[in-house]
């Protein structure tokens, strides 16, 4: 989990960094050298994307180090809390390949945060392009180290073809998803004042920023396409392995970044140019420029985060290794009723390896989960459509949330006190044990915030922008929830992770839909049944499918 959320930072980082100076010199400084009072508005943009560039590489370069130690605990089977040896982790940074090559990309990445914070500082940062030029090599190098310790570098043959398309591949993201977050995070001052001189700056932006976004989209579809086909080795691992699930949640991210893009192209670019050319109120095409912005940015932040995911999950090997067999395909798609047995955890506690007495009792854990989460689902359903069922159910689901919390944290590691008798923080060591502490935590954190909303009220029912927040970082969480290095069988372990990247996925979706819904991205009315029914189905997947032993 640790080493996921860290590679989505590094890559985050890295895109940022690298589209900084690509939209300065490639857009940004054309764009205002074609009018004479164009320059000193683009000013305050420049500064916003060298402030944004220092920020990210500064990010990136934190999270190199910090997966230094995550990639050292992990090989001891410990968590991020269980610490690692400072001479441990010494010897694996100067004397592994992986680790030199993190060495030099937190190096780079730093090097990029001062040339930025540099660029940030200057008079007129677009005056001279030699400095964002330094800032583009240092981010270029940076990903190509990146590339380095890729899937496609562990490639057995045609590793040279494969990093180089990888390159292309980062390279292109950057043009392309790490350009529109840099225009979002700077789209106030994009939208500028409404008069006819930022309106037209705005304008030629998009003017000239469109034919490199899709320059970039359609490289990122081919190298992607090839890469995942190498990995892949076929259309059948796709729905078969989790590398390939993961992809697919990937993929349908991308989906209205590409929307929001065509509609900037076809619809906002052009009415921003009929205003700065006829003198008109620019207003509703700023508004729409603004949200567009945001859905792409939106979307575009979840797709690197879960392409940071993607980079930590070991796709399927030619052998098979990585995808489910036959028989754990029946079993997971068979649906079964609910294990209602409780197994004694004393048959199976302390054992080197998974029993199966331990994997019914983890089928019951996930089967009961799975139960609580559609009932949940449902009562959101009856909140979301409102009535009088909505205050009724509202008042209910909180308090029904506080015992489950409790449930999860207590039986889901029953080798740990009070139920075993392993002391509750040198337990966080084990990384599946942390996790499932942050998910209790979690579920306490929903039941709270309920109860405030009964108690004082509020608009947007339920819990606001709270919800889908909680709901998109617990499935990313589950997306990089790994139990395959922890006493469990290649096999088992493809098992469990396919089905976390099933219910991970469920939940991404519900919680993005949520999201959008309450910026005003997505219909209301559809919304309203669609993200609680994405929840019920997430339960039903766990409560009728989870399984184990298969």
């Amino acid at each position: 989990m640790e080493h996921a959320a860290l590679h989505g930072a590094q890559l985050l980082g890295l895109l940022l960094a690298l589209a900084a100076p690509l939209l300065a010199l490639l857009v940004l400084r054309p764009a205002a050298g074609e009018d004479p009072g164009l320059p000193e508005r683009a000013v305050p943009l420049a500064r916003s994307l060298a402030r944004s560039a220092f920020g990210a590489a500064a990010l990136g370069a934190a999270a190199t180090a910090a997966n230094l130690f995550v990639s050292v605990a992990e090989i001891e089977g410990r968590s991020a809390l269980g610490g690692a040896d400072p001479s441990t982790v010494a010897r694996f940074a100067t004397g592994t390949t992986v680790g030199r090559l993190a060495v030099a990309r937190g190096i780079l990445l730093f090097v990029a945060a001062l040339l930025a914070r540099r660029i940030e500082r200057t008079r007129d940062p677009l005056a001279r392009a030699l400095p964002w030029g330094r800032l583009a090599a240092a981010a270029a190098a940076a990903l190509l180290a990146t590339a380095l310790v890729s899937h496609a570098a562990a490639l057995p043959s045609g590793r040279a073809v494969a990093v180089g398309g990888q390159v292309v591949h980062l390279a292109a993201g950057a043009a392309w998803i790490g350009s529109v977050l840099q225009l979002a995070l700077a789209r106030r001052l994009l939208a500028g004042r409404g008069d006819r001189a930022s309106t037209a700056l705005a304008s030629h932006i998009l003017r000239r920023f469109t034919p490199i976004a899709l320059a970039a989209a359609a490289l990122v579809a081919l190298t992607g396409a090839r890469a995942a086909w190498l990995a892949l080795g076929g259309a059948g691992a796709v729905a078969t392995s989790a590398w390939g699930l993961t992809l697919l949640w990937k993929l349908a991210l991308l989906g209205p970044v590409a929307a929001a893009g065509w509609t900037n192209w076809r619809v906002v670019g052009p009415g921003l140019d009929r205003a700065a050319r006829d003198g008109t109120s620019p207003a509703g095409a700023r508004r729409s420029l603004d949200r567009m912005l945001e859905l792409e940015a939106t979307a575009g932040l979840l797709a690197i985060l879960v392409a940071g995911i993607l980079g930590s999950v070991s796709p399927p090997d030619p052998s098979g290794n990585g995808r489910l067999s036959p028989a754990q395909l029946r079993a997971v798609t068979t649906p079964h009723l609910p294990r209602t047995g409780i197994v004694d955890p004393s048959t199976w506690v302390g054992s080197a390896t998974r029993t199966d007495d331990d994997l019914r009792y983890s089928e019951f854990m996930h089967n009961g989960s799975g139960l609580v989460v559609v009932l949940l689902g449902l009562a959101w359903l009856l909140q979301a459509r409102g009535g009088g069922a909505a205050g009724r159910v509202g008042a209910l689901w909180p308090l029904a949330l506080v015992p489950f919390a409790a449930f999860i944290a207590i039986a889901s590691d029953p080798e740990v006190w009070p139920m075993g008798h392993v002391p509750p923080l040198e337990a966080l060591r084990d990384p599946t044990v942390l996790e499932h502490r942050i998910g209790a935590l979690m579920v306490l954190v929903l039941a709270g915030l309920g109860l405030r909303e009964e108690r004082r009220g509020g608009e947007d029912r339920p819990l606001g922008h709270a919800l889908p927040l909680l709901m998109i970082v617990g499935s990313l969480l589950l997306l990089g929830h790994a139990h395959s290095s922890f006493g469990t069988s290649e096999s088992l372990g493809t098992l469990i992770d396919w089905q976390h990247a099933v219910l991970g996925g469920l939940g991404l979706a519900a919680g993005v839909v949520r999201w959008l819904e309450l910026r005003g991205l997505f219909p209301h009315r559809v919304a309203r049944v669609l993200w609680p029914s994405l929840v019920i189905a997430l339960g039903a997947a766990m409560a009728f499918f989870y399984r184990e032993l298969a």
